[in-house]
């Protein structure tokens, strides 16, 4: 019966207890033990009549702080909740509802409630899995002041928390796209207040509408918005192998998840070095279509691609570099890829995108170290195919379980730098390669 699950054990305990006394009181003749056991059997059930027929008017609200975190870091929830009935609420235990990914201690009593009240109760909650998390609804079960029964009501307002990969602060390189010649601001002519075309381009996927300069529009037929700044910028493509088959590992520490790490780590450093950014996975779109073509260096532009890699699912793709997928992939001055397990046909595409007098590193995943000990093995599994790489002037580094992605990227800067340094008084070479 639905009222029996009603019951608290309290409630369930005294209508046991009652149902025997009434049998001893029968059996007995003992008028006294069977008034007991009316007792025992009616206060339940008259609980649970008056809380049903009690009218609440509950409204709860929830604040996250911070709405965005990395994985590994705790927020801090408030939940609010306001009484907008006439009459007042006894105790009240609540308890919100979490998602996988997310642990925290949500149950909390509210110990009354007056009519038009206001009660806050706070609890953290540790993210572990990034990806886009939705905590609530919120359960409050009502009980009566004697606690022999409980009615459970679901406030269905949720809210969302963005968990986000971790990202590293990384050692600041001489990155050759910058001194290569490639910057926009090197090739684009100063802006002159009477000529409107040379202070303008065509407007790029994600440019905000307000920037668009009308008149040029109308006159060449297509959107065309101002350049407003003209800091010094240039270009970068990065490219994150995100596939299923090409990772190894369990749980959160696999060598996706590190890959993923290191993706947003570059990504966020080269933007904040005023690169202007394109985002490609084996899709050939930007993460699957979770971010712009183009991220140009502005306000929140991180938040944005932080986001995308929040919420990127690994794919089912086979090959790395799917042909005709990827129109101008290593059309700019700087080529960044992390990839897992890579077959020989992906190494020799990838390793014909670097474009001549460009500088392309590639990161490396020795992916079967992610795998039972996390050891590295004695023979690298990314050397054959880093040398494929290396054969076409590609600076790669090997990345092991374990390894800091800081250092990582400090030793694409020591290959970087030793293709650059002249040998033996002979003039370095121009295109740079290293060994993992």
């Amino acid at each position: 019966m639905g009222w029996a699950r009603e019951l608290t054990w309290r409630g369930q305990a005294s209508v046991v207890l009652g149902l025997i006394a009434a049998v001893n009181g029968i059996v007995f003749g003992q008028l006294l033990l069977f008034r007991v056991a009316v007792l025992f059997l009616f206060l339940p059930l008259v609980c649970l009549l008056l809380v049903r027929r009690t009218r609440h008017e509950l409204r709860a609200t929830r604040r996250i702080d911070p709405p965005r975190l990395t994985a590994g870091e705790d927020a801090q929830v408030t939940v609010v909740v306001e009484n907008n009935a006439i009459s007042g609420v006894g105790l009240l235990l609540a308890a919100d509802t979490l998602p996988a990914g997310l642990d925290g201690q949500t149950r909390f009593a509210i110990r009354g409630l007056a009519p038009a009240a206001v009660i806050e109760a706070q609890y953290r909650v540790h993210s572990a899995v990034r990806g886009r998390h939705q905590i609530g609804p919120l359960t409050l079960r009502l009980a009566d002041p004697f606690g022999m029964c409980g009615l459970d009501r679901s406030i269905s307002s949720t809210d969302e928390l963005i968990v986000v990969p971790a990202v590293f602060p990384l050692p600041q390189l001489r990155l050759g796209a910058e001194v290569s010649g490639d910057s926009d601001n090197q090739r684009r002519p100063p802006p002159i207040a009477s000529n409107d075309d040379l202070s303008v381009r065509e407007y790029r996927r994600g440019d905000s509408l307000r920037r668009v300069n009308w008149r040029v529009t109308a006159r060449r037929n297509e959107l065309m918005v101002r350049q407003e700044e003209h800091p010094p910028q240039t270009r970068a493509t990065l490219l994150l192998d995100s596939r299923l088959d090409a990772h190894r590992g369990e749980g959160v520490a696999n060598s996706l998840e590190w890959a993923i790490s290191a993706a947003a780590s570059i990504g966020v450093h080269l933007v904040q070095r005023r690169f202007s950014l394109r985002v490609f996975n084996e899709t050939g779109l930007g993460l699957g279509g979770l971010v712009h073509d183009v991220l140009d260096p502005s306000p929140g532009v991180e938040g944005q691609f932080l986001d995308g890699l929040a919420v990127l699912a690994a794919s089912k793709a086979r090959r790395l570099l799917e042909p005709g997928r990827f129109a101008g992939l290593g059309a700019d001055g700087l080529l960044v890829a992390v990839v897992g397990e890579i077959s020989i046909a992906d190494a020799e595409e990838l390793a014909a995108r670097r474009r001549a007098g460009g500088t392309a590193i590639a990161v490396m995943l020795d992916v079967a170290t992610w795998g039972g000990s996390g050891r590295r093995r004695a023979k690298d599994s990314t050397g054959d195919h880093g040398a494929v790489l290396r054969s076409r002037g590609w600076i790669v580094v090997s990345a092991h379980a374990g390894d800091d992605i800081a250092g990582v990227w400090q030793r694409a800067a020591g290959r970087s730098d030793a293709g650059r340094r002249p040998a033996s008084g002979a003039p370095a070479p121009a295109s740079p390669g290293g060994v993992a």
